[in-house]
């Protein structure tokens, strides 16, 4: 009958290369008539209400994906509103719980509320690797180069995650088109 099994690793790749086919505002209009799905000739009223249900929750869980990992929505006050408005007119009667999710994640996009986050590692860091030698000046011989490593990948790593997902799909699709 209908799948119960969500693929979060399609969502995922759906959300970073949508853009090659539409645009955010049409997107979004198109979750918002997916969530007010219409019952399908035939299907019985008990076994609707389950499969709407699940529609519903998988579009709210696509928008709260969308406007934790894209940045469509950050400049966009009227992508915020169009999300507001589906809160307000129609999420908070359906599914209370949801609404407060979603809402939570338009306040962080709109940088009223913190995103809270998690431990990353699972183990603690390796212990730093002081100079051999102390004093005022140092050279860079002075250093472990295990430390030097650390410290550049630490560096590397903050510039790496300022690179949008959609970036990265902007420039293999320009590499195609030249």
């Amino acid at each position: 009958m209908y799948k119960h099994a969500v693929d979060m690793q399609f969502v995922k790749t759906f959300l970073l290369t949508y853009q090659s086919f539409t645009t955010p505002e049409s997107l979004l209009m198109k979750l918002i008539e997916r969530y007010n799905v219409i019952r399908p000739v035939g299907m019985p009223m008990k076994n609707f209400s389950m499969f709407r249900t699940t529609i519903q929750v998988r579009v709210v869980n696509a928008i709260k994906l969308w406007m934790e990992t894209g940045r469509e929505f950050k400049d966009n006050a009227a992508m915020q509103e169009n999300v507001l408005a589906f809160i307000n007119d129609t999420l908070k009667y359906d599914h209370p719980l949801h609404c407060r999710s979603l809402r939570t994640a338009l306040l962080v996009v709109k940088g009223v509320a913190s995103k809270k986050m998690g431990k990353t590692f699972s183990e603690q860091p390796p212990a730093i690797k002081y100079p051999r030698k102390t004093g005022s000046v140092l050279s860079l011989f002075d250093f472990d180069p295990e430390e030097i490593a650390r410290q550049l990948t630490i560096i590397d790593y903050s510039l790496f995650m300022k690179i949008k997902p959609s970036e990265w799909m902007n420039q293999v699709r320009m590499q195609y088109h030249i």
